[in-house]
């Protein structure tokens, strides 16, 4: 046992001095920031349901005022089949709350349903069928009435402006329009299970200002209900429709809140903004309306993108995040709005709005704590604090390179032994940095982790393989200087392997011009079909933008062909005992590579195998290429061509070539030629068309299996 000195007991008394006033300060300090936190949560929590009850008041306007028709009807004081009674009706409905933008009420006489059971639709008399609509014209200037008739077998509409003295002024001459009946906001309300059930659409312009500008035109949402008559036959189907303005209203936060600190908004599941207060520029998405979030602030924009979005469900129970955007700690808290279009509210808080008081006191008995340790070291202060330094330095360092923080550190002490070490370390940060420009991180790091040497073998893995090439690389090559075809290449691959990398692939290696890379090794990556086609999709458009650059001098764009295949092989460490590679081996990627190739005879730039489809799955565009065998191989395979992700509009002559290659495969030539032929400009057709013509003179061995044999590459 060694001997105390005073330096160790002057160190154990300091260090005990230290660990007691810091127990007794993160105790007190935790203690209180949980306490604080909890609130922050409640608070928060309160907040947004008394938004969510305020949206649930404001939306509640719309079937408020569909009751009140309800009743005029049930009343009698409203004639269901009458134009001038039902625009009475539905002005007073419209006079009663100014939030209301407008009544419509589409009138047929019904024929029952189709079909038996909750998916039946209501059959209509067409010649029966009219509308009343009572729209509030642009800037509060009266309101606009909408009358739509059937005659002759067409439909008919006229616009009548009622000012608010009373004063009625035709809009417009009649014009022939579609017939009401027909469009979705009568179809959905009249399913069977949906009938007499009050249904909301979601966000979308105000039909009146289809000719305004965008940044002009009210957005509204709509109530739609099917009524009955007082006798209990279908009347029609009452749409109400409310201007959104009411739904930003009911984000407003109360007196007693501090608006500069919270920020409130309301999103769907998808993340995508339906109401933020000061923003007013909006996008279509898909079929909904939503507002732009590049307006948004940051914290809002990180708020949208962070996966507990995806976890609120229907329930009342609110749920609690936190994240760090812009170097700012924020909570954050979501809640299901019900009643709506699944939408959700969100309320954004910095941290520090909680905690600041405590962090101010925190540095108060920090820096009080400090000024006690450093009158008992006295005259030992300066070496201890020097030794205090050197010691953290090295412990951060460790740290840094234990979490694979690998970047250059310039650090220095006073103890020459002390920078030997960290020399040392960084001599192994830059080993480590060098190996992983060969090797996967990935697998370097849990190399790492696990304390052990690689050892030669491999396990069987199921594998999403990429191979990429660059379609006349050698005559680009041949036609100019060595150091420009070094610069073009060295750009080319480095976009291409930031994108594989973004996708979570791991790069297996470059061949030449040519890029083998592969996902769910060395790490397991849920969906990693999905990723590879991704990887695919986005590598052809990020090059594309390359060849657009100015780095890009001008010069013509590569042609990149992509070949993707879903298949079981082995990956880990084959070579020899001494010097080993990290790759996969195996069928599946020899069939990766050919894949590639194929594309050359089509004319495509990504062709996938028949498990690539179906493990990457609906969420992208696929069509149906053709059945192959690739060269050295007996068994044949469907191959696909990749898209792109869905939704996508789908090229008329994709299902064309479909529909010829089904009558290929059923030995339907001189069919499958006539559909070929009306696609001309499309290369798998033509090719089709050419195989059609060839078959014709001279027919294939039969059965026929409808399988192409590619004997080279």
């Amino acid at each position: 046992m060694p001997k105390l000195t005073l330096n160790r007991v002057f160190l154990i008394s300091l260090i005990g001095l230290v660990a007691g006033l810091t127990l007794l300060f993160w105790v007190a300090y935790h203690g209180l920031q949980s306490a604080l936190l909890k609130s922050a949560e409640q608070s928060r929590d309160k907040n947004s349901a008394v938004i969510g009850q305020s949206v649930a008041d404001n939306l509640g306007q719309a079937p408020a005022a569909a009751q009140h028709f309800e009743s005029l009807l049930a009343e009698k004081l409203t004639n269901p089949t009458d134009v001038h009674s039902l625009r009475d009706g539905l002005l007073a409905v419209l006079l009663e709350n100014d939030d209301i933008s407008e009544a419509t009420f589409t009138f047929a006489k019904s024929r029952g349903f189709d079909v038996p059971g909750p998916d039946g639709h209501l059959m209509v008399d067409h010649a029966t069928v009219g509308q009343v609509a009572l729209f509030r014209a642009k800037n509060g200037n009266g309101l606009v009435c909408r009358v739509t008739w059937s005659q002759g077998g067409h439909f008919y509409t006229s616009h009548l402006h009622l000012s608010l003295d009373g004063q009625e002024t035709v809009a417009a001459p009649p014009s022939i329009v579609p017939d009401p009946s027909d469009h979705p906001t009568f179809i959905g309300p009249t399913l069977k299970r949906l009938y007499g059930t009050p249904i909301w659409t979601d966000v979308h312009y105000f039909a009146l200002d289809d000719a305004l500008p965008a940044e002009q035109r009210r957005v509204e949402v709509s109530l739609l209900k099917a009524i009955e008559s007082p006798s209990g036959h279908f009347a029609g189907v009452l749409r109400i429709g409310l201007f959104k303005d009411a739904i930003d209203r009911a984000i407003e936060l109360p007196d007693t809140v501090d608006a500069t600190m919270h920020s409130l908004f309301i999103c769907d599941s998808a993340g995508r903004l339906i109401a933020l207060a000061g923003a007013n520029q909006y996008v279509e998405s898909g079929d909904d309306l939503r507002l732009s979030g590049s307006d948004a602030p940051a914290e809002v924009q990180a708020a949208l993108q962070r996966p507990a979005l995806g976890t609120v469900d229907d329930s009342p129970e609110p749920v609690s995040d936190e994240f760090v955007t812009s170097g700012t700690d924020y909570l954050c808290t979501f809640r299901n709005l019900a009643n709506t279009q699944s939408w959700i509210v969100g309320v954004v808080v910095p941290r520090r709005a909680y905690l600041q008081d405590l962090i101010n006191i925190r540095s108060q008995v920090f820096w009080g704590s400090l000024a006690m340790v450093i009158i008992i070291v006295a005259l030992g202060a300066i070496v201890l604090h020097a030794v205090s330094v050197a010691h953290s330095v090295i412990l951060r360092e460790a740290a840094l390179m234990n979490d694979f923080v690998l970047e250059p550190s310039r650090n220095s002490c006073n103890f020459q032994d002390i920078n030997r070490v960290l020399a040392s370390l960084e001599r192994a940060k830059t080993a480590m940095r060098s190996m992983g420009k060969y090797v996967p991180m990935d697998l370097v790091r849990r190399l790492y982790h696990q304390g052990e040497e690689p050892r030669l073998g491999g396990e069987t893995t199921e594998l999403s393989v990429l191979f990429t090439d660059i379609e006349s690389f050698t005559e680009f090559a041949e036609g100019r200087d060595a150091d420009t075809v070094a610069v073009s290449l060295g750009a080319y691959l480095e976009v291409l392997a930031s994108v594989i990398q973004r996708e979570r692939g791991t790069i297996d290696k470059f061949i030449g011009d040519s890029v083998m890379a592969f996902w769910n090794a060395p790490e397991l990556l849920p969906g990693h079909a999905a990723l590879a086609c991704r990887a695919a999709l986005s590598g052809r458009e990020a090059l594309a933008a390359l060849y657009q650059s100015p780095a890009w001098a001008g010069m013509a764009g590569f042609q990149t062909r992509f070949g993707l295949h879903h298949c079981v092989a082995s990956v880990g460490h084959f070579g020899s005992p001494e010097r080993f590679n990290y790759t996969a081996i195996g069928d599946g990627i020899n069939l990766a590579s050919r894949l590639q190739s194929l594309n050359k005879y089509y004319g495509t730039a990504i062709i996938a195998s028949a498990t690539m489809r179906q493990a990457g799955g609906d969420a992208f565009a696929w069509r149906h290429l053709d059945r192959v065998a690739v060269k050295g191989k007996t068994q044949w395979i469907d191959i696909y061509e990749l898209l792109g992700e869905n939704p996508l509009v789908i090229p008329a002559c994709i299902a064309v070539y479909e529909r010829a290659l089904d009558m290929y495969f059923a030995g339907h030539f001189g069919e499958a030629l006539k559909l070929a032929e009306t696609q001309p400009a499309d290369r798998p057709s033509a090719l089709l068309a050419a195989r059609c013509r060839a078959y014709l003179e001279e027919p294939p061995p039969m059965p026929w299996d409808g399988v192409h044999a590619y004997d080279a590459k």
